[in-house]
């Protein structure tokens, strides 16, 4: 009996789970915010790969995640110079220092000049971003006592 050939069908295509990817023109801080996110995914990776390796010295986990200490190491500096501009960017800094502190006192990594020049930056960020707030709240305070 003959062989039969190989069938050759069409690839299907498999259905994306994440939503499509909107304009960010309208949003502000669009690149301080994937800076973030790039900054909190790299530490991650970067983390995990030392969970999985036993072998006791860390070698493959240090050769495999060096891009991520990288990557972390360039959005750590990115996100310092990025001034939020509305309360999502902001937001996105405070996770950014939540998950770098975490690590810290986690006793994971030490902190670096870079993240500690960021922690500085956003320490300044919360303060020129909530500035005007505060003293809109004063204000109202003393007009609410005063009448």
């Amino acid at each position: 009996m003959p062989k039969a050939g190989r069938v050759h069908s069409t690839p299907q295509r498999i259905a994306s789970k994440s939503p499509p990817i909107r304009e960010t023109a309208a949003v502000p801080d669009a690149e301080l915010i994937r800076t973030c996110i790039t900054y909190v995914q790299s530490a991650v990776a970067w983390n995990i790969g030392f969970d999985v390796d036993e072998t006791g010295d860390n070698e493959f986990a240090q050769e495999v995640g060096d891009k991520y200490r990288r990557a972390r190491n360039r959005a750590a500096i990115d996100a310092t110079e990025l001034t939020p501009q509305t309360w999502f960017g902001l937001f996105a800094k405070a996770r950014l220092a939540s998950v770098l502190l975490d690590d810290v006192v986690n006793s994971r990594n030490a902190i670096n000049a870079h993240e500690v020049s960021y922690l500085v930056a956003f320490a300044r960020d919360v303060e020129r971003l909530t500035k005007d707030a505060i003293r809109a709240g004063w204000e109202a305070e003393k007009a609410r006592d005063a009448a």
